[in-house]
């Protein structure tokens, strides 16, 4: 039986759709009700108010902790792998109409306080070029924690489960009649932030983004020419589920139809 685009389309976007519905938690989606992490708060109370004592009228921090994993595979083997983490902070502050910046890889108490007077030197030494004076509009102070609704962590599933998804794909791939080649990916990213204001907001967040795919090419020797033809498969705010229940045989096999097609065409006329 032959899956049609828009059909594997409309399968997907189901797939989607169903994951975020049972990842929601409450009537506001992602939502969640509880207060923002404790000890976080404190770190930028601690920024906030050394910029406020150093004449800001105004100031905010962001700190933020991202963390990104990529795997790369093609027919049978691990291309490449990539795991990094990284964490910091950027505190702004107004003084008298002036944005001043100041920003550190490192979140410990004397590093916000220090990068907080560093950020009201900066304004004042930018006030010297200043044509017209900074005005916020007036704005309400919000406290929430939002996440991104998943129903599973991809950090906390084992790198083996991963990998051995990605050469499922390739094998199932390689078993179709003119699939030369494959090459699968997948992303995943988590995002955890926290947004602090001296007009009193405070707000967390959690943001997943994963991105799976795969690519089957089909090599005409004869010819010395190919072709290739990507996945269906998008970017996603969902958790792993957006992984494991995509449906990746119809799309592979609908990848291996096309592919074929392409590659019997004839060119088009000059």
């Amino acid at each position: 039986m032959r899956v049609e685009r828009r059909d594997l389309l409309r399968l997907g976007a189901t797939v989607g759709s169903a994951a975020v519905w049972t990842g929601c938690r409450g009537p506001a989606f992602g939502l969640r009700k509880r207060d923002p992490d404790a000890g976080l708060g404190e770190l930028a109370r601690y920024a906030l108010e050394a910029a406020e004592a150093a004449g800001a009228d105004y100031a905010d921090i962001r700190i933020s902790d991202h963390r990104r994993q990529r795997i790369e595979t093609r027919e049978r083997r691990v291309r490449r792998l990539l795991d990094s983490e990284e964490r910091g902070f950027g505190i702004r502050v107004l003084v008298k109409g002036t944005w001043g910046f100041a920003a550190s890889p490192r979140i410990e108490r004397d590093e916000l306080v220090g990068m907080a007077g560093r950020a009201v030197r900066l304004a004042r030494a930018n006030s010297l070029l200043q044509e017209e004076p900074v005005q916020l509009a007036p704005a309400a102070s919000h406290v929430a924690v939002w996440s991104t609704p998943i129903r599973t962590d991809p950090f906390e599933v084992e790198l083996a489960d991963k990998v051995d998804r990605l050469l499922e794909i390739n094998a199932y791939a390689l078993g179709r009649k003119g699939v030369t080649l494959c090459r699968s990916s997948a992303d995943f990213v988590r995002e955890h932030k926290l947004f602090a204001s001296t007009e009193g907001s405070l707000i967390e967040q959690t943001l997943h983004r994963n991105n799976p795919g795969f690519t089957v090419i089909a090599v005409d020797r004869k010819r010395g020419s190919f072709e290739t033809r990507d996945s269906y498969s998008v970017p996603q705010g969902l958790g792993y589920e957006s992984f494991t229940d995509y449906p990746w045989r119809e799309d592979v096999r609908l990848a291996a139809s096309d592919v074929l097609e392409k590659a019997a065409a004839p060119s088009a006329p000059m």
